[in-house]
């Protein structure tokens, strides 16, 4: 198939909200040409149900140490970090966390064994701090607090990013950015000071913000087109990316299409920090993928995708790895089901995709990867994944945070 431009993505936001009729089949597009037969729903590798208060939403998985790390909270009388070796099933190590009336929002590991950073946004402020604790549990250092934290890596070297941003009585805004080492939240060069008017427009590059990337490292951009004095006419607009950590423009490039570059661009207005997106066709018969310019291909699934259900769809997106995991659930009441007039056990099936780049070509069709089949039933679920491990948290039904199962996957 044949790629095109995002420019039918409008229209396509709109209708992701509005639940299939359960009389009409959508028509298998050929982009989602699909095997002969379904993926096997595969069973957890083992499970885990909390022994006091529920897990929360933040998980966080080192391959590397063979580790798996969990919040277990009540979010009253305690918070506590608790390791699970992934291989033997067993918690190795737990200890405790700041207020339980915190807002838990990241786990990462920093590469020292049980080392972790716990990103917490205060409920009152909304400012976050980045704390680092240690190998045995013990505070070992803070980063905040923030506006905002983020994480980035540059070959072997990984960073903690505190971005901050304030708005002066002019209305002018001042962005700050500074880099920690992540094992030891030592500095990492000067703090980056950008300024821009009241619309993020940069002075010094000149360039009109459009979305913070990579952990606040990178920023993808607009910029003016400059003058062409043989032709007496001014040039059109570009794209770049300006690197926060380098203090300059890494790469620019051509906007193909107006209607593409306006809808991509409302889609980072909607999920911040991304550099790619995921979306429902306008047709509904298939999933695209675009990329930073708006260049939209075609996603090739393992199941068809009429099967699904259009607004289950959640990503998520890790530009040091350069991959896309995302998911989507089983409609219980899909064109095969209604036809043999029974509901299917919605079933959750779990992607990835490498990060589509700037520079692909038209007609490059994009292959998902399918590494996961698993039972859904009322409740909604969280997932973490660092292959070949995925981590599922059995959310509550009727409540924002957490739930009291998780359950430890291994993919081929």
């Amino acid at each position: 198939m044949k790629a095109k431009q995002f420019g039918c993505l409008v229209g396509s936001l709109a209708l992701v909200a509005v639940a299939r009729g359960p009389a009409i089949a959508a028509p298998v597009s050929p982009a989602a040409a699909v095997a002969t037969s379904a993926p096997p729903v595969q069973k957890p590798t083992w499970v885990r149900k909390a022994d006091k208060g529920f897990f929360d939403d933040p998980m966080a998985i080192d391959v590397q140490s063979g580790l798996v790390a969990l919040i277990r909270t009540d979010s009253a009388s305690f918070a506590e970090l608790e390791f699970f070796d992934l291989v033997q099933k067993t918690k190795v190590a737990s200890f405790p966390l700041g207020s339980p009336q915190d807002m838990f929002e990241r786990i990462e590991f920093t590469g020292q064994g049980r080392s972790v950073i716990v990103v917490v946004r205060d409920g009152k402020s909304g400012q976050r701090t980045a704390q680092r604790f240690d190998d045995a549990g013990k505070p070992a250092g803070l980063v905040g607090p923030a506006t905002d934290v983020g994480f980035a890596s540059r070959g072997n070297q990984r960073f903690v990013v505190r971005w901050d941003r304030a708005q002066d009585k002019k209305g002018q805004t001042r962005f700050v950015v500074a880099a920690f080492d992540l094992a030891t939240l030592t500095p990492v060069g000067k703090p980056r000071v950008l300024a821009s008017d009241g619309a993020d427009r940069l002075a010094k590059p000149p360039l009109a913000i459009l979305s913070w990337m990579d952990g606040y490292t990178q920023i993808f951009a607009q910029e003016p087109g400059g003058y062409d004095k043989a032709k007496d006419m001014r040039l059109p607009d570009r794209a770049a990316i300006f690197d926060v950590l380098k203090g300059e423009v890494t790469w620019r490039g051509d906007i193909p299409d107006v209607m593409g570059w306006s809808a991509v661009n409302q889609l980072r207005r909607r999920r911040p920090g991304r550099s790619a997106f995921a979306e429902v066709a306008e047709d509904q018969t298939h999933l695209d993928l675009a990329n930073g310019l708006g260049l939209a291909t075609a996603t090739k699934l393992a199941v068809p995708f009429e099967m699904y259900d259009l607004r289950s769809l959640v990503e998520s997106e890790s530009m040091s790895a350069g991959t896309l995991h995302f998911s989507l659930t089983v409609d219980p009441l899909n064109p095969a089901a209604l036809e043999k007039k029974k509901a299917d056990v919605p079933k959750l099936d779990l992607y990835w995709v490498p990060l589509p780049a700037l520079t692909r070509s038209a007609g490059v069709e994009t292959v998902a990867t399918h590494l996961l089949r698993t039972p859904m039933d009322e409740r909604p679920v969280a997932w973490k994944v660092a292959a070949p491990w995925v981590v599922i948290l059995r959310k509550f039904k009727n409540f924002a945070r957490g739930g009291e199962v998780v359950e430890i996957y291994k993919t081929p």
